[in-house]
């Protein structure tokens, strides 16, 4: 069982990396964070966090659009998995 709980980790892990990776250095737009997180959070859940004072750290506005830095974000990720 345990054996199986590192392997769920370490695939978790694996997918953050991929992420980065995948990603870049570009800041994500909220209306990306579907495709950013590979279906793991819509941009709604992400604005209703934000909301609620528990989103993702790093946001900022451009021409009217949220944006997050992706390190922090998977790091936001990471504290909810």
């Amino acid at each position: 069982m345990e054996h199986l709980e590192r392997r769920a980790n370490s695939d978790q892990e694996n997918a953050y990396t991929i992420m980065l990776k995948k990603w870049g250095e570009r800041p994500v737009p909220r209306s990306g964070v579907a495709e950013f997180s590979f279906g793991s959070y819509s941009p709604k859940t992400i604005a209703n966090a934000d909301s609620a004072g528990v989103g993702p750290e790093g946001k900022f506005k451009l021409n009217g659009r949220v944006y997050y830095w992706p390190k922090p974000f998977v790091a936001w990720m990471r504290e909810r998995a």
